[in-house]
């Protein structure tokens, strides 16, 4: 295949073509960049490709730099990288992206002609590597090695046909006397580069090998003008038209060969653990120079220092003989599965439920080098199971005071306070948590969401295949009410993931997670028995025959109205009245679509995950005002698939999680106000018969609400709900509707004045 005259622009953000309805801010990446998968030096620097992005160490002032795809680069999930000697770094992704970073001027450009290619044509196509000759520079993709002309910034000849019976994937090139090697999954090849035609498979020769049990060529080299290459069953010498095993290296799985100054080195992996030798001379008997228990990725020597890229950060070793590890501060990985913001402006987010890692939490407040908090079992002993390795948390809730509660999948829940880990919830603490099957003990407890009532106290979602307890109450630190779920379900489990308490108290329980789906509907608890055609405990369920469009619930929330809104497999629903659950509301817009978190905005926007990016609309969700994707981000958003959504109101900052990294996104911030002006009271007057609530506004944070008879008697006293807003239905202390009248209603904060409104009752 051959590419003429392709003119290859500097790539801007572009967004959605449907017209943006809210202000656009700025997008920011956070990844995970120690998973090094290959490096390279300038003269003054180290650069790193990682699953995360680029990072650079600087040799002079120690300081490391990283780049994602919103400073410039095409791609985070890098495979390799190469600088040109002409001030030029090439990186390579695995979308076959090609990000080109000028050292002198700092300036970025992209090739994404690869990345979108007809996908009939060559599904894979990561970027493996790059060699350049002259003005030409050589890359070797998955499916073949293709030209590029420097001096006209083209693409010349693409070569896929090296003549093997079957097609291997391509793996590295070289270059050594004027001749194209190419080392493929099955072998190698080689073809004089003055051949007249390249493309055609005639042209390039197969040399057989000697004592190699495996021919994915991992690395080609020229050593003392000979070409040796390396594979996972070791090294191998040309000579004499055939490749010869070295027999030092026999059996020996080998990830990379370098030479610098006349020596060889080489980079051995062996399970998780890597060694590195060096040769003078290809005979000799090899020199064990180091070794680390890290899985080694990739090999670098400059100015008498050896670095070791690998899946935990960048080794350098010391003149002492001692390890320093290099990587950017950052989280422990690019799974974000659930996003919480506390009071102070925190983010806290949980990994996943399978093959985590742990949870962490970001401090914007902080320095850039101690932002990022990991928590794993590595460090953190009461995250172990079984004084097991386990970072299996994969939910992570808001409790009151400012506590975060993280969720495992087959560990409890830990309760975390200002950073620090306070304890762990499990089948065996005080109060216990019943295991999600049932064994003997029953201690593999699979806990969900964790919410806080308008009473202060503290419910625990628990997903249990096997009995009817899902859900409980915190009493006291050691002690918990137990609410088995009374709905006759046949053969269908009830378990419980998502929990919201909204302003009736009532407890809504989302059944499913987007790696885990089950059709049971959604479960709701008013111990009060607040809402009519429960059972006698207050336990209800709304399934498709309700007219729900799915019975997969995967999450619920409630918006600054007191609606709450419900995340299915098959679009949204809105239950504006939530103490007539029957009454459902199905926005048009959402029809369809896999809503795999929902979170509201200081104006009461709903910004909405789905499987196939992200949505903004306005309060009722009529109104589409923004849509987000990998596509019309030009991969800002690292995949479509969105799997946790927080927002920080007060800065102005939606974070998008997925499980390939998170993203950010700055808006308009909707700051609480720091003292009350005037309460604004609707509807005026209060009708209870008519309306369902009374929405009390200009609150500040932190608020108390007491409501006052005209005398001066206490009739209910409660928080307010956030976003600004408090929600009251009438009641007294008692749950009895008050009678008509001119009510006070006192707002106090330890942050402000208290101030004094008035309402009208009518009944």
């Amino acid at each position: 295949m051959k590419y003429t005259n392709f003119v290859i622009p500097v790539i801007l953000l572009t967004f959605p073509t449907i017209a943006q309805k809210i202000p656009l801010g700025t997008w920011k990446n956070y990844t995970c960049m120690k998973d090094v998968r290959s490096i390279t030096t300038t003269t003054n620097a180290l650069y790193a490709a990682t699953t995360g992005g680029m990072f650079v160490y600087d040799f002079s002032t120690s300081a490391i730099q990283k780049f994602t795809n919103t400073d410039g680069l095409a791609s985070n999930n890098l495979q390799t990288i190469y600088y040109d000697s002409l001030g030029s770094l090439w990186l390579g992704a695995t979308n076959g992206a090609i990000s080109v970073y000028t050292t002198t001027t700092q300036q970025w450009k992209s090739i994404l002609d690869i990345k979108h290619i007809e996908p009939t044509r060559w599904q894979q196509r990561t970027i493996r590597g790059f060699v350049r000759r002259d003005s030409l520079l050589f890359i070797a993709a998955d499916f073949g090695v293709t030209v590029f002309r420097l001096p006209k910034w083209e693409f010349g000849d693409t070569y896929t046909d090296f003549g093997f019976p079957s097609s291997p994937t391509i793996t590295t090139c070289a270059i050594h006397r004027n001749t194209l090697w190419v080392g493929t999954t099955g072998g190698i090849a080689y073809a004089p580069l003055s051949a007249t035609n390249l493309i055609s498979p005639s042209a390039w020769v197969r040399p057989s090998f000697s004592g190699l049990s495996n021919l994915s060529i991992t690395s080609i080299v020229a050593f003392h003008d000979t070409v040796l290459i390396s594979t996972p069953s070791g090294i191998a010498v040309f000579h004499n038209g055939m490749f010869h095993a070295l027999t030092h290296f026999s059996g020996i799985s080998v990830q990379q060969l370098l030479v610098n100054s006349d020596i060889l080195y080489i980079l051995q992996r062996t399970g998780s653990a890597t060694k590195v030798f060096k040769l003078k001379w290809i005979f000799d008997t090899p020199e064990l120079i180091a070794e680390t228990p890290h899985l080694g990725t990739s090999l670098m020597v400059t100015r008498n220092r050896l670095f070791i890229g690998t899946s935990s950060g960048i080794l350098q070793r010391l003149e002492t003989g001692e390890w320093i590890n290099l990587f950017p501060n950052g989280p422990a990985s690019n799974a974000f599965t659930s996003l919480v913001v506390d009071n102070n402006g925190v983010l806290w987010a949980a990994s996943r439920s399978t093959y985590g890692a742990g949870f962490y939490r970001f401090n914007p407040d902080l320095p850039d080098s101690i932002q990022w908090k990991n928590f794993t079992s590595e460090h953190y002993p009461l995250l172990r199971r079984n004084n097991a390795l386990f970072d299996d948390y994969y939910t992570i809730s808001l409790g009151s005071n400012n506590t975060v509660w993280v969720s495992s999948w087959g560990n409890g829940v830990i309760e975390v306070r200002s950073d620090t880990l306070v304890r762990r919830l499990d089948y065996f603490s005080k109060p216990s948590l019943l295991g999600a099957v049932n064994q003997t003990p029953p201690s593999y407890v699979v806990t969900g969401g964790v919410a806080v009532d308008s009473y202060g106290k503290t419910w625990i979602a628990n997903r249990v295949e096997w009995s009817n307890r899902s859900l409980l109450r915190l009493d006291t630190d050691t002690s918990a009410t137990y609410f088995d779920h009374e709905i006759s379900m046949g053969y269908v489990q009830a378990l419980f993931h998502g929990l919201w308490i909204d302003q009736y108290n009532t407890k809504w329980l989302a059944n499913s997670v987007p790696t885990d789906m089950k059709q049971t509907g959604l479960f709701f608890l008013n111990e009060e028995k607040k809402i009519s055609g429960t059972t006698p405990t207050g336990w209800g369920r709304l399934t498709t025959a309700n007219g729900l469009p799915s019975d997969v619930i995967l999450c619920v929330t409630g918006d600054l109205d007191g609606a709450i809104w419900i995340g299915t497999s098959a679009g949204a629903v809105i239950l504006y009245n939530p103490l007539t659950p029957s009454r459902l509301s199905i926005p048009y817009l959402l029809k369809g679509r896999v809503i795999q978190c929902i979170a509201v905005d200081g104006v009461n926007h709903k910004w909405i995950g789905t499987k196939e990016g992200l949505l903004v609309t306005n309060p009722d969700g009529t109104e589409l005002l923004a849509q987000y994707s990998t596509a019309t981000t030009n991969g800002v958003l690292p995949t479509d698939d969105v799997r946790a959504l927080a927002i920080d109101s007060k800065r102005g900052i939606v974070y998008i999680g997925t499980e390939e990294g998170l993203t950010s996104l700055s808006i308009p911030a909707i700051a609480p106000l720091d003292e009350y002006t005037s309460l604004r009271f609707s509807p005026q007057p209060f009708i209870p018969a008519v309306h369902t609530r009374l929405v009390i506004s200009n609150l500040v944070t932190n608020t108390t609400i007491k409501i006052f008879t005209s005398s001066g008697i206490l009739v209910k006293k409660f928080e307010a709900q956030g976003g600004g807003r408090a929600f009251w239905d009438g009641t007294n202390e008692f749950g009895n509707t008050v009678p008509s009248g001119v009510y006070l209603v006192v707002a106090y904060s330890p942050n402000a004045n208290p101030t004094v409104g008035k309402v009208a009752v009518l009944r």
